[in-house]
């Protein structure tokens, strides 16, 4: 399926003389951890044995490993500029803000096996494992929920993520749920041909990105296998990868990605639906290669796209990528009917932003929402855990909240800087027919401001 097969032989054939030539970084390391000279990337290195890397008759003497216990600073927020600090932060419930700079975990990795505490780091991580691959170790995070990773943007420097074995995935996320990513660039460090994605995601959801850059070398940009709930990808890059720029299954509630590029990879991706597609794209741009495989396809929904020109011909005319179309003709809160509601129906679930309305001055945004100051759309989203915690984005900053009921038709929210209700409703029985069964809406009310969440 999906010709990996094709690719993994011939790239096994090229194996040696690629191995022969060699492939050096551009980029200098900094942030790793790593105190000794880069190792060889070559087949087998850092998958050794710890036997291996021992001398003949020398006794392994193992260290043990203690995570060290980063508290999250007054806005809930846990800062880090290690690989290490990253890694031993991971848990359930957590933001995690990275600082600006380039972070290698292979060179952390490496560092581990030359102080004989790989064992011992395995054992104390109990949601991150190093997993060995064909060329060298993945870093797979595992068994989490509610977890946030977040790159620091300062005076244009960003937060690049790498490791170097073109046969491991760069971040690989198994059984997680609620997961969000922002602003993060991943990739790896040599160029040409890979084995392993950017991003894996198996039997996760929701899976919510934004602000992203994902490039080659690596095989798919964004791979899912048996995930759930949505997939939201926004404002992001996905470039330069041998196979394209996604691979998704067909298990989730809806896939979207909404004003993304899809530039330079060799193959357009795949998607196969069960039934009616799920995948739609708004406001994105498909390269040459992507145009190829997508443009005209009925296995995806597409709205306000570009695609090559020489691929759909000179008669096709670029359209603007405006916010949501007609939201006004699909929205009407006067046919809505407040509800009463349990803890688990609104428990464990994510929310989108649709619009937001000043009572005072009548004013109102549909989401997506282009602020022209900062020359980006921006998204609203409240997600809901089932231990009383919630995250909340208003477009611009993230909250982490409180929650708990008020009764049997309202839910209170807060933190030390913002705080609101939550109400739910259905459609009227008599408009039941217009809308899709099923369809819930929430309601924040702050200060002035009502928003409502879909």
């Amino acid at each position: 399926m999906r010709m990996r097969k094709v690719v993994l032989w011939t790239a096994l054939m090229a194996l040696t003389a690629l191995f022969l030539a060699g492939c050096t970084s551009a980029k200098k390391t900094v942030n790793s951890n790593a105190s000794h000279e880069h190792p060889s990337t070559a087949a087998g290195n850092l998958a050794d044995s710890k036997d291996d890397l021992m001398e003949e008759g020398e006794e392994e003497s193992e260290a043990s490993y203690t995570p060290r216990e980063i508290a999250p600073d007054k806005d809930g927020v846990i800062r880090v500029d290690t690989v290490e600090d990253l890694l031993d932060a991971i848990r359930p419930d957590v933001y995690i803000e990275i600082q600006p700079g380039y972070y290698n975990m292979t060179d952390y990795i490496a560092e581990l096996r030359t102080k004989k505490i790989y064992d011992s780091w395995q054992e104390a991580h109990p949601y991150v494992s190093l997993v060995d691959v064909y060329d060298g170790v993945g870093v797979v995070i595992h068994d989490v929920e509610n977890i946030s990773i977040e790159g620091g943007a300062k005076e244009g420097i960003t937060t690049e993520l790498v490791v170097d074995p073109r046969y491991a995935t760069v971040l690989t996320f198994e059984n997680c749920n609620y997961l969000r990513l922002y602003d993060l660039t991943l990739g790896h460090t040599n160029g040409g041909e890979c084995s392993g994605n950017v991003l894996d995601f198996t039997s996760c959801g929701p899976i919510f990105m934004s602000g992203m850059d994902l490039y080659g070398c690596g095989e798919i940009g964004i791979e899912t296998d048996d995930c759930w709930g949505t997939i939201e990808v926004n404002d992001s890059i996905i470039r330069d990868c041998s196979l394209g720029p996604f691979a998704f299954d067909n298990g989730n509630e809806s896939i979207q990605l909404n004003f993304c590029s899809l530039i330079g990879s060799e193959y357009g991706g795949f998607y196969v639906p069960d039934g009616e597609p799920v995948l739609q794209f708004f406001g994105c741009v498909f390269g040459r290669a992507e145009s190829e495989v997508w443009y005209g396809s009925d296995q995806i929904i597409t709205e306000s796209c570009s695609w090559d020109p020489d691929v759909v011909g000179e008669t096709y005319e670029e359209p603007e990528a405006d916010a949501w179309a007609d939201g006004e003709d699909v929205f009407d809160p006067s046919i809505l009917q407040k509800v009463a509601f349990a803890p688990e129906d609104i428990a464990y679930t994510i929310w989108y932003g649709y619009l937001a309305k000043n009572a005072e001055t009548d004013q109102t945004l549909y989401y997506p929402y282009r602020d022209e100051e900062l020359g980006e759309y921006l998204y609203m989203q409240l997600s809901i855990s089932g231990n009383g915690t919630a995250w909340f984005n208003d477009g611009v900053q993230n909250y982490d909240l409180k929650w708990i009921m008020e009764g049997e038709e309202t839910a209170k929210f807060w933190s030390d800087s913002i705080a609101f209700t939550l109400t739910a409703y259905m459609p009227d029985v008599e408009y039941e027919e217009d809308y899709e069964t099923g369809v819930t809406w929430v309601r924040l009310q702050m200060e002035d401001w009502e928003l409502w969440f879909y």
